[in-house]
């Protein structure tokens, strides 16, 4: 489909910025095109529709716009689309599809069409000429956001990709609602952190104890943030400190074995043999070794401020950092790893010895 258009000049004030709104602000981007403009001017005309007489609906442009504004340009070059705001959204949409865009942004666009024109997601595909799982996976995406979490991302006071990839996940674990992701974007949104400390803050804050959120919440994000540092943190007991490096030792290794254990070659007898008796021995330590787990870290909690045991007999199961760990206290838990046969008896006593 085909759009006429034509070239103007429009006042400033003749500019009608509500769709502002539904396009994502990068201000590091608006400083160096401010700068830009300051020495060449606007280079490209802005995109708009005009609905009204002397009325033109900023489609494209917001960050020239703003700029022209601050370094006060009365007057501005416009392309005008053919038809209404209805229409201009559409051939946003073609347009950015190769270049403009970000998938966030085709998500706002396409939930505007939605809610304000009542089109269907096969009638925008259509009229795209693109397939329905496209627009679906953007129109996903930003419906996925509350209205908080929206604005804080579009604003650019929270970076995209850590939602997209840090927090969305988040999203979908039971017992993680709508108003805990808002505080955490609120409490974080444009105080200045890295991707990657807003990704360990993420981890800290849902995987954490309630303690730890309500620190968080209140903006206390460097002691946090220093604890997940790779050098030497000792301000208390240097032999605690070795204890907590052994436990993130003992959780890379966790995360290596059941990663590389599903798909272990048990060719040769002696292979077999080892892998029996040292499996053995491990699942004989794993009660003790998870009870003496959720005590530290029940006395953690509350060192923080929680409850400790209380606290955890309360919380939700997904807020655990063993959730989804199997019991290991059951005497008639065959899974527990005791042996079961007299073979493995034998094995179990020699390894004891």
């Amino acid at each position: 489909m085909q759009t006429t258009e034509t070239f103007q000049t429009v006042e400033t004030s003749q500019v009608d910025l509500r769709l502002q709104e539904i396009r994502q602000r990068d201000e590091a981007a608006e400083k160096h095109l401010l700068e830009s403009i300051r020495s060449h001017g606007i280079r490209e005309p802005l995109l708009v529709v005009m609905p009204q007489p002397c009325r033109c609906l900023l489609l494209d442009g917001f960050k020239r716009f703003r700029c022209a504004r601050r370094l006060g340009i009365g007057v501005v070059a416009v392309r005008c689309a053919e038809g209404d705001e209805q229409a201009g959204l559409l051939m946003l949409l073609r347009e950015s599809r190769e270049k403009g865009l970000s998938e966030l942004e085709h998500g706002a666009v396409i939930d505007m069409l939605g809610q304000r024109f009542g089109m269907s997601l096969s009638r925008i595909a259509s009229h795209l000429g693109c397939s329905v799982a496209w627009v679906s996976l953007r129109h996903g995406m930003i419906r996925s956001m509350s209205p908080v979490v929206r604005k804080a991302v579009l604003d650019g006071r929270f970076p995209p990709r850590c939602y997209l990839y840090g927090l969305r996940p988040f999203t979908r674990v039971k017992g993680v609602n709508s108003e805990m992701v808002d505080r955490f974007v609120i409490a974080l949104s444009g105080r200045g952190h890295s991707t990657r400390e807003i990704f360990l803050l993420t981890q800290a804050y849902f995987t954490g104890s309630s303690a730890l959120r309500q620190r968080i919440d209140r903006g206390e994000t460097a002691s946090v943030l220093q604890a997940y540092g790779s050098g030497p943190l000792v301000d208390g007991s240097e032999d605690t400190s070795r204890l907590i490096d052994d436990i993130g030792c003992a959780m890379r290794c966790m995360d290596r074995l059941a990663e590389g254990l599903p798909s272990a070659s048990l060719d040769g007898e002696i292979t077999r043999l080892r892998a029996h008796l040292a499996t053995a021995n491990l699942l004989r330590r794993i009660g003790r070794f998870t009870r003496a787990m959720r005590e530290f870290y029940d006395r953690t909690r509350k060192t923080l401020g929680g409850d400790g045991v209380v606290e955890a007999r309360q919380e939700q199961a997904a807020h655990r950092p063993d959730a989804g760990a199997e019991p290991q206290d059951s005497p008639s838990d065959n899974c527990r790893g005791w042996p079961t046969t007299e073979g493995d008896r034998q094995i179990a006593a020699t390894a004891a010895d």
